[in-house]
């Protein structure tokens, strides 16, 4: 299924994003190890009475050849600004494990 082997604009139901116009690539390069069910997730949820907050990320690379790049996302829901009604903020950070500069598509 396409949709979930790699981020489209015309498939993606949520935010995606895209590094140097290079899609998230793990369904070319991973193969299912049995130890993977037992791995750790790498991400963190909190929840309190003003807020929610959620992070992940993605290190499996980028395009064809797996461009290394990570992409951390936390979903911020703040429910309780005042003078403001509850709202969301997304924050994305990219690194490459060399320092090169990365050009990022967001969409939403």
């Amino acid at each position: 299924m396409a949709g979930l082997r790699r981020a489209r604009r015309h498939e993606a139901r949520l935010p995606f994003i895209c590094i140097d116009g290079l899609d998230q690539s793990q369904w070319r390069t991973y193969r299912w190890r049995n130890e993977d069910i037992n791995k750790k997730a790498d991400y963190e949820f909190e929840t309190t009475a003003g807020r929610n907050r959620a992070r992940a990320s993605f290190k499996a690379g980028y395009g064809p050849q797996g461009l290394k790049a990570t992409h951390d996302r936390t979903v911020l829901f703040l429910k309780d600004v005042e003078g403001l009604a509850p709202f969301f903020v997304i924050i994305d950070r990219l690194t490459a494990p060399d320092g090169t500069e990365l050009k990022l598509d967001e969409s939403f």
